[in-house]
């Protein structure tokens, strides 16, 4: 189901896409042409929101839950992980913002140093989050979580956490 669930809507974005090509009304590759990272920073821009989300969903779930034990190293990883989509979603939606000439000032241009130091910045971020929320144990490690019962005192439930990481 986990899947199938997202190659629908990969394939109903995908159909939608093609549709609205094909009768001339903006498309994707419209939306995105006007420079070659335009369409990797609506890319970063999507999945940080699903893994900010993701992680969001869980810590709710975990911290509600009366048989679900969050402990407080869980807890820390969910709480860097929402940040880290945050920090994605607002530099990604500046920076397509940027290039769609919205945002003019600063003095802040596409394809500029500013933004090869953003990249960089956010390349070092994901790596430190990824190895923190992906390591043996932690909120991230799986997609099916651990444990099979829930009076297990290490169970984490699974999530979109694993993949959108």
């Amino acid at each position: 189901i986990y899947f199938m669930a997202w190659a629908c809507f990969y394939w109903s974005m995908y159909t939608l896409d093609q549709w609205s090509a094909d009768k001339d009304i903006i498309s994707v590759k419209e939306l995105t042409r006007l420079s070659l990272t335009l369409p990797a920073w609506y890319f970063l821009f999507f999945s940080s929101l699903v893994e900010m989300s993701s992680a969001a969903d869980l810590l709710v779930v975990m911290t509600s839950s009366d048989a679900l034990k969050l402990s407080d190293e869980h807890r820390a990883q969910l709480v860097l992980a929402i940040i880290a989509g945050v920090i994605s979603v607002v530099v990604a939606f500046f920076a397509i913002l940027v290039h769609y000439k919205i945002v003019t000032w600063c003095g802040v241009e596409q394809g500029g140093f500013v933004e090869v130091g953003v990249g960089f910045f956010l390349v070092i971020l994901w790596v430190v989050v990824t190895s923190f929320c992906t390591e043996l144990g932690a909120v991230g490690a799986t997609i099916g979580g651990t444990g099979c019962a829930k009076d297990n005192d290490t169970y984490i439930p699974g999530s979109n956490l694993y993949v959108s990481i």
